[in-house]
């Protein structure tokens, strides 16, 4: 291949597509996105740079008017392309990233529709595409100067907007920091779902802000005004010695590209796809590393929930009422099919475990998740299994001598309650994906199955972090593994 050809061939279907906009189909523009896609990664094998043309296409697709099209763009960008970069946590590929998505702000702010937008941004006198870079490279070159001397009366976190990543990552930086600054008010931007999971902490306050993961593109871009305005909010009548910034690599801040204050002293940004320290750390390790560096060293620091009273009360009172060991399962995957094994084998390892365990199975947080819950409980009770399903509404008004002899109990509700039976259980198992993080730092054994992982590399950052055993297992989804050898692999790693 010849990087000149695979330009010009980008550069072509870029020409084309304009010329065409109006008229072609949606599985054609699949194609042009594809194509992209490969040749960007293609170019970027033989050169080590971005391929501009690339990039610029999947921009054009991801602004098109047509939802359906604009879909395609936004799937190709980011799954296909930017989780790439990310998921190798390769610093060379980081960097790449920012050349990439910086080219793709600077599409975006040029829209009408992201006039507000781009204002906002020149405000921080960022105007153009390598002003956005290069900012972002200083921010990872920056010394790291906190001292805990400051008389900081206010830190703020950014969420990484998965559950798992804030459990796995920033919630080793709230616990760093509550030791070293224990006067300072603690406040966690992001999803309400942190409440559930941090609201029996007193110094810990979430501030909700929402991030559109499955939105478009321009308002994914657009939530970075509501986390700036929230920002300004929080810090308003401080002098600049008495706060500080930590952002984790967060979605809200768009890895670091676009700023949170004016004033980026007292920022400080944790690339956790390129730090490195010596071993094989997962983000856990990582992350209480580079927080020992960037301000007083402590002992290592270990990933960490609050439930407030009444989250635990539900699984003490659900699990207090069965009569045999517990594990609790979770088939759940956030939206990424790539991470299961498949159906046959889910049955198949909550059959085994039903020789020894009472198996609490969540049914998930989105219709699809909580479809294929109902396909699973179809078929265990025509084995003629005791199956329950319990949700938050509704466990209290059941007798309680109903949950003697159950088998399965299929649990609906939110990831609070879900992770307050995880930490009544004896074991948890589960794809890689947040429950498996919710077990270890909830001090619950965990035993995780990695599913075509995109490199043994990722498998270990992603590798839960807890004071308790932590166990991964690597399957694969094709047919050349059967499902009595992924069986085979999970068994041994049961408690007794």
């Amino acid at each position: 291949m010849n990087p000149a050809n695979i330009q010009q061939d980008a550069l072509d279907d870029l020409v084309k597509y304009r010329e065409g906009i109006n008229c072609f189909s949606l599985s054609e523009v699949i194609s042009f996105a594809n194509r992209a896609v490969i040749s960007f990664f293609d170019y970027h094998s033989l050169t080590g740079l971005s391929l501009r043309e690339s990039v610029e296409l999947l921009c054009e697709i991801n602004s098109h008017p047509e939802t359906n099209f604009s879909k395609t763009g936004l799937d190709a960008l980011f799954p296909n392309l930017i989780e790439k970069l990310n998921d190798s946590f390769d610093p060379a590929l980081c960097e790449i990233y920012d050349h990439v998505f910086a080219q793709v702000i600077s599409f975006c702010r040029r829209l009408p529709e992201m006039k507000v937008f781009d204002e906002v941004l020149s405000s921080f006198n960022l105007s153009d595409e390598d002003s956005l870079f290069q900012r972002k490279r200083n921010l990872v070159k920056k010394p790291h100067v906190l001292s805990n001397e400051i008389p900081l009366k206010k830190i703020l976190f950014l969420s990484r907007v998965t559950i798992g990543a804030d459990v796995a990552i920033t919630s080793v930086l709230i616990a760093h920091l509550k030791k070293v600054f224990p006067e300072a008010e603690l406040v966690f931007l992001g999803s309400h779902k942190l409440r559930e999971l941090y609201g029996g902490d007193e110094r810990i306050r979430i501030h909700e802000i929402s991030y559109g993961r499955g939105a478009t593109l321009n308002s994914r871009l657009l939530s970075w005004l509501s986390v700036v305005n929230v920002v300004n909010e929080e810090l308003a009548g401080l002098s600049t010695d008495q706060f500080c910034i930590f952002d984790p690599d967060s979605r809200l801040s768009q890895l670091g590209l676009l700023p949170i204050c004016k004033d980026d002293s007292n920022y400080f940004f944790f690339e956790s796809r390129s730090f490195q320290c010596d071993g094989n750390p997962s983000l856990g390790q990582l992350s209480s590393v580079w927080v020992n560096e960037t301000c007083e060293s402590l002992p290592f620091s270990f990933p960490f929930l609050a439930l407030p009273e009444p989250t635990k009360s539900i699984g003490n009172f659900v699990t207090s009422h069965l009569n045999r060991p517990l594990i609790s399962l979770s088939f759940g995957v956030g939206g990424n099919e790539g991470k299961r094994i498949n159906f046959d084998f889910e049955i198949e390892l909550v059959r085994a475990l039903l020789k020894s365990y009472t198996v609490i199975l969540d049914s998930g947080f989105s219709p699809a998740e909580l479809a294929q819950s109902y396909e699973l409980e179809s078929v265990f009770s025509s084995d003629g299994i005791q199956v329950l399903r319990l949700s938050e509404d509704s466990y209290l008004q059941l007798p309680t001598k109903i949950f003697l002899n159950q088998q399965i109990i299929f649990w609906e509700g939110g990831i609070g309650s879900f992770a307050a039976l995880i930490s009544c259980s004896d074991q948890y198992i589960g794809y890689d994906s947040s429950g498996q993080h919710l077990a270890a730092a909830l001090g619950v054994p965990v035993l995780t199955i990695f599913s075509d992982a995109s490199s043994e590399l990722f498998t270990q950052r992603w590798q839960p972090l807890g004071r308790s055993k932590v166990i991964s297992i690597l399957a694969k989804q094709s047919s050349t593994q059967p499902i009595t050898e992924i069986i085979s692999l999970t068994l041994p790693h049961l408690l007794p």
